[in-house]
């Protein structure tokens, strides 16, 4: 089949694939509906995710009796069934199984305490309940130098003392009822402390506590227990579905795997790390956080590189030897060591695309610049280095409910110029009931009133993963990244390398080593210059051809070394090859001078190499200064440069050296202009086909009208340039002129917009529509009223209650139900009544209850149950034909009693509703409705901490909405004309559905032309919704994202009055969450006192 047929309907394998959030009971009939929606959608499929709000038991026969109508449906549909591997994250756990079954393998953490005291004293000093690694008091001298070769062993100082004392009335005997006991154990440290001063430097080993889902977590580097991770996951898997692996299901994604702390630990690290290094890690664990001399980087760096090679030997390789073994995809999206922790994924990955519409593109590269996660490119460049045909990037979660499919497709068009093409949602929600909605939302599923229009963001998902996956990047130059110098500089890796030391000088230039490589690599991504990132650990493994560094599909013609304190000797040993062999190397600002590999030091060597007499070290870590001069650049040896950078970096303006440079070293294909506007919002890759045609992708980041000129470098006479269209699958010719300065095209672009270019041969077989016609313009104002109506039907919200407690049971003699005496209760919003508690307790007391196990303290809780009464207020000021309440299933917790006006509202009198796509409660109450106050009253036998009104309730019906100042609603007629506008729709604060405006328009003579292009003057660019424009009744198509625009044919017209209509379609956000975005300020609003505009 032809590129471009694939291009305009790509296969299955190169469409998104969600996280299908399976968190409710699950139900065979619901299963079936959810997966049949997918496909008709355009989703290549799913991975199937436990989740919290699971009520079916995780891993048992029931569960995958489920699994085994997924696989069967999703076979029927010609969907890929993925598997995750844990309940719910991070992996490692099985659903807890794994910690039961090997308790010494709960997760670890390090601490570290020092202090320094003057002798003589008896000095006490209490550290918490944990084990002793190391306890050291280190003599300081009269410059208050450690002199660490005279350091004391303090272990045997140490010991354990109660913290706590219990008495407990109760005895063994008739003739006593006292006891006395201690509890809460700690640790103390009692030392008669020499005279001098002395600075004490213990390490202790602690459980990891109170952490989510189980309080606590595994070990990854146990390696037993990870055996039982497999043997009680995958193996389950294999036992039931083996006959499908490799076919319908595809692979398995193992998801936030690492170390939990401050500094990376394991208790199985001491031990690897002398195997591998042959000296003690626990007599040498102060190095971690002082300097010792010139050994520190060495330990240093043996410290992170073993805890590397172990979670890689413990974790990694076993399970991405046993998927392989299974003929399934490793699917990593994971924390680093450094970028080589992903060497046996299949499809490595990271995690990414977490923002709304209206960030800068340099606020996006400077959040994620220092993450192994969140830096799509490192993911695209591990693929291409070992050769795997995707990389992956999990996208979307926590971005709220205001997201919109123009911010998806937003954030997608940043993924795949960064190098992405396997694109996984976060996530079709199976339920958003009750407090499941609030699980790192959105639900970009079946729930959303946009789910109607998904089908365009799927093919446009789908057009670029595919475009993503044809031949190959044209990417020739690597940035090494400089992890190991930000290990011996103690940066956490697992922590976007913040400093976990204890020396603010030392942090200051980790700050700086960091700022300078981001600045350097943001800086080649704002000028069009694309990269890839290299461990130096891969670098050792690349093969030299032809003068070019070549690992998998990466073929590099320039190195770059950011400033660096240190490489690994077999990383140099490659550089040094690749020199001689022809290749290109600049070096920015600092050459290696720390040892860091025991049998080689490679300082000498690498200032020869660049033509170097001495260390550029001082000259790069002087204080920060801007003199003016010119940087250049000295040659070395063959092609290596180095670019001096006194005061760092950034504050040189390296960067103009180094375009320079590899502008010199790269002949460009293409080169970006400004014509209108910079270039520096635009991110650009090109990828070169088998049959040597290459395509090229801009994505414009940011919310400004731009137009740029694209030069070519040749332009040969039976070649030309065609745009392939993301959205609709067509492919255009391009003009390209010929100027002065050689053959440009022009690219206009609207804000947020993308180009897809190919440039190929006449001969070549195409598909190509050819040049746009020219249309004539409609042009209709949008600033006068619009006829309004709504297509479904309006809802209130009512999301904060007063509440009281009835610990009398006098509420129903009190006529409590009436809700008329309770606007002196505390307000609280909805949600579990425990979090309630939290916001009203200096308002509010609380009944406690105490309880006493036999030698362990008094506890106190709660009294349970507890009645409580939750009122809410609303007016009438038209009475609607019909009105319901509606509520999730799962909105209140407790046995609960509803009232309205005093009116007991029947549990049987509601019925399931399922009109924004999952299970809901309704019932018709417009009989209980009044002119004037209404009051609305729930009381409810709280009888857990997570009962109450925890989730809003509803009033829906065909009425307006009119609010006061401080939120209270008023049922009115509803609005019949209004002027569309982002933020609050009057009549509709909290609307979710699809709004249509309407008008006519005059148009007195038709056009000669064969089609028009309808343009809204005074259009609000702030609104980023769904759009749908009918001209008398036909569709112009919907718009789901800038450019928006319309064209049809002119035959669509007629002389006269023409009825035009624009239907957009919002999100769940202003129903759920009682807010909206606003852009102009880039931020949450609530909607209360917002909806009078």
């Amino acid at each position: 089949m032809s590129f471009y047929r694939l291009f305009r309907d790509p296969p299955i394998e190169y469409r998104l694939l969600p996280f299908w959030f399976w968190n409710s009971d699950m139900d065979a009939e619901e299963i079936v509906y959810q997966i049949k929606e997918m496909a008709e959608k355009g989703i290549g499929g799913f991975f199937l995710c436990a989740r919290q709000g699971l009520k079916t038991p995780y891993l048992s026969d029931e569960w995958f009796h489920y699994v085994a109508i997924t696989i069967e449906t999703a076979q029927k549909y010609g969907l890929e069934v993925w598997l995750y591997d844990d309940y719910p994250y991070p992996s490692g756990m099985s659903g807890g199984e794994v910690t039961l079954e090997h308790p010494d393998a709960r997760h670890r953490q390090l601490l570290h305490h020092s202090v320094i005291v003057t002798g003589p004293q008896t000095f006490s000093y209490d550290l918490p309940w944990a084990r002793v690694l190391s306890a050291r008091a280190v003599p300081l001298d009269e410059a208050d130098r450690a002199l660490w070769s005279d350091a004391i062993d303090l272990e045997q100082a140490i010991g354990s003392v109660p913290n706590e004392s219990v008495f407990q009335s109760t005895g063994l005997t008739t003739y006593t009822n006292k006891r006395f006991f201690t509890a809460k154990l700690q640790k103390r440290l009692v030392w008669d402390v020499p005279a001098g001063r002395w600075m004490i430097i213990i390490f202790l080993e602690k459980e990891l506590e109170d952490f989510k889902y189980y309080g606590h977590y595994v070990d990854p580097c146990h390696r037993e227990a990870m055996q039982t991770f497999v043997r009680t996951t995958h193996e389950q898997y294999a036992r039931r579905f083996g006959q499908y692996f490799g076919q319908t299901i595809k692979g398995m994604f193992t998801d936030e795997v690492g170390f939990i702390g401050r500094i990376p630990w394991s208790a199985r690290l001491p031990s690897f790390f002398r195997e591998q290094t042959g000296y003690d890690l626990l007599e040498n664990l102060s190095a971690l956080l002082y300097r010792r001399g010139e050994q520190t980087a060495q330990i240093r760096y043996d410290f992170f590189q073993s805890m590397h090679l172990l979670l890689g030997a413990a974790y990694y390789e076993p399970v991405g030897d046993w998927c392989e073994q299974q003929h399934l995809q490793f699917v990593t999206e994971v924390p680093s060591m450094r970028m080589t922790t992903q060497r046996y994924s299949h499809v490595p990955g990271g995690d990414s695309a977490h923002e709304k519409l209206g960030r800068s593109l340099k606020w996006i590269l400077d959040r994620n610049a220092y993450s192994l996660r969140a830096d799509p490119k490192i993911a695209s460049s591990l693929a291409r280095q070992f050769g795997r045909e995707r990389a992956m990037i999990e996208c979307f979660h926590s971005v709220g409910w205001s997201m919109t499919l123009q911010d998806a497709k937003w954030m997608l068009d940043r993924l795949a110029a960064l190098g992405i093409n396997l694109f996984i949602f976060h996530a079709f929600f199976y339920s958003i009931s009750g407090l499941r909605k609030h699980d790192a939302p959105p639900s970009q599923f079946l729930q959303n009133p946009y789910w109607q229009h998904f089908r365009a963001l799927a093919d446009y998902a789908a057009r670029l993963g595919y475009v993503m996956c044809q031949g190959r990047a044209d990417i020739q130059i690597a940035m090494v990244h400089p992890v190991t110098t930000f290990w011996t500089h103690m940066g956490n890796p697992f922590h976007s390398f913040q400093y976990c030391g204890d020396d603010d000088a030392e942090e200051r230039t980790l700050e700086r080593l960091k700022k300078d490589w981001a600045y350097l690599c943001k800086q080649l991504l704002h000028h069009q210059v694309d990269y890839d990132h290299l461990d130096p650990e891969l670098l050792a493994e690349a093969t030299i051809e032809d003068g070019q560094l070549v690992l998998g599909q990466a073929c590099y013609r320039v190195l770059i070394l950011p400033p660096m304190s240190n490489l690994e000797a077999a990383a140099w040993s490659q550089v040094k090859a690749f020199l001689h062999a022809g290749g290109t190397v600049i070096s920015v600002g600092l050459l290696p001078y720390e040892r860091i590999d025991r049998n080689q030091d490679i300082a000498a060597e690498c200032l020869e190499e660049f033509g170097l007499t001495v260390s550029p070290s001082s000259d790069y870590w002087q204080e920060l200064h801007v003199d003016g001069q010119e940087r250049s650049w000295i040659k070395g040896t063959h092609s290596s440069y180095f670019i001096p950078c006194p005061g760092g970096a950034q504050h040189a303006y390296a960067i103009e050296p180094l375009l320079t440079l590899l502008q010199q070293s790269i002949q460009p294909v293409v080169t970006l202009e400004g014509v209108v506007g910079d270039t520096a919002s635009l991110l650009m890759q090109q990828r070169i086909l088998p049959d040597e045609s290459r395509l090229l992708f801009i994505t414009h980041q940011e919310g400004m009208d731009k137009t740029v000129r694209l030069h070519l470098a040749e332009c040969p006479a039976r070649q030309h340039v065609e745009r392939l269209d993301l959205a609709s699958g067509n492919a255009t010719t391009m003009v390209v002129e010929k100027g002065d300065d050689g053959w440009s095209v022009v690219l206009p672009f609207a804000p947020y917009e993308s180009y897809l270019l190919r440039f190929s041969s006449r001969e070549a077989g195409r598909e190509v529509e050819g040049e746009q016609l020219i249309s004539w313009e409609l042009a209709v104002s949008v600033q006068e009223a619009w006829k309004l109506t709504a297509q479904q039907e309006n809802v209130v919200r009512f999301g904060a209650f007063h509440v009281a407690l009835d610990m009398e049971q006098t509420g129903m003699q009190m006529r409590w139900h009436h809700g008329e005496s309770a606007q002196a209760w505390p307000l609280v919003e909805a949600k579990p009544f425990i979090n309630q508690c939290t916001d009203i307790a200096e308002q509010q007391s609380f009944p406690l209850q105490f309880h006493q196990t036999f030698g362990l303290p008094v506890d106190s809780s709660l009294v349970y149950p507890l009645r409580c009464w939750y009122q809410t207020t609303f007016r009438v000021e038209t009475l609607p034909a019909l009105c319901k309440l509606m509520m999730d299933e799962d909105a209140i917790g407790g046995i609960y009693m509803l009232y309205l006006n005093g009116k007991h509202i029947e549990a049987d009198n509601f019925v399931a509703d399922g009109r924004y796509g999952y299970r809901q409660l309704a019932c018709e109450i417009q009989q209980f409705l009044k002119s004037g106050i209404n009051h609305l009253v729930v009381a409810v036998e709280v009888q857990r901490g997570e009962d109450g009104v925890r989730d809003p309730l509803y009033l829906s019906g065909p009425f307006g909405v009119s609010l006061d100042a401080v939120g209270m609603a008023t049922l009115v007629q509803a609005p019949e004309a209004e002027v569309p506008h982002s933020g609050v729709i009057q009549g509709y604060p909290y609307y979710a559905g699809t709004l249509c405006f309407t008008r006519e328009i005059f148009i007195e003579t038709l056009p000669q032309e064969k089609t028009f292009a309808l343009t809204l003057q005074g259009w609000d660019n702030q609104i980023h919704d769904c759009m749908e424009v009918l001209v008398n009744g036909s569709s112009l198509g919907v718009g789901c994202w800038s450019p928006y625009r319309w064209e049809g044919d002119t035959n669509m017209l007629r002389t006269g009055n023409n009825t035009v209509e624009i239907r957009i379609t919002n999100t769940l956000n202003a129903m759920l969450e009682g807010t909206y975005f606003d852009a102009l300020q880039h931020q949450i609003v609530p909607i209360h006192g917002e909806a009078e505009r």
